[in-house]
């Protein structure tokens, strides 16, 4: 797969186009898991801009986005409940700051005392890996994202766990 990362911002604005080829979904997993410095990809002859719509697409090429209406509803609710989480995060900057260290605080509180437990929850009840089934799915993709951004500190330059002790 070749994928070509341009300015989403149009031909006049100045950017550097990027060939990037994958042999397989779980190296492409890397591309949307890092900051990318453009949000549009040319996949298959269409122009694709914003993470999660590509995401979308790949999960649905590949298969990543269940095998049935059940594993496709079950990966959706992993996704849109991590996607409000993040929605949380991308709001901190805008918070006063006499909240900001409250506002961290539930955020980091969420993810560490309702969602990483329920992802423990799920992956222990069936034994497997993965959230859904026995195979990757977007919803891994996302709880990746999601353990990458905590642990690294990636919410806008907040400190990660480790770091603040």
């Amino acid at each position: 797969m070749r994928l070509n990362a341009t300015n989403p911002l149009g031909k006049d604005a100045p950017s550097t186009q990027v060939f990037l080829e994958f042999r397989d979904v779980e190296g492409l997993s890397l591309l949307l898991l890092a900051p990318p410095p453009a949000r549009m990809v040319e996949m298959d002859g269409m122009k694709l801009a914003q993470t999660r719509a590509i995401l979308n697409y790949i999960a649905a090429k590949y298969n990543l986005y269940g095998r049935d209406i059940k594993e496709k509803a079950l990966i959706d609710m992993y996704s849109e409940g991590i996607a409000d989480l993040n929605e949380m995060a991308m709001r901190f900057p805008l918070c006063p700051p006499d909240q900001k260290d409250a506002s961290m605080t539930q955020i980091r509180e969420r993810t560490t005392n309702r969602y990483f437990p329920a992802f423990e929850k799920v992956l222990k009840s069936h034994g497997q890996d993965y959230l859904i089934g026995k195979r990757l799915s977007k919803a891994d993709i996302d709880r990746v994202e999601l353990i990458y951004h905590h642990e690294l500190g990636q919410w806008h330059g907040t400190k990660s766990p480790s770091e603040q002790n």
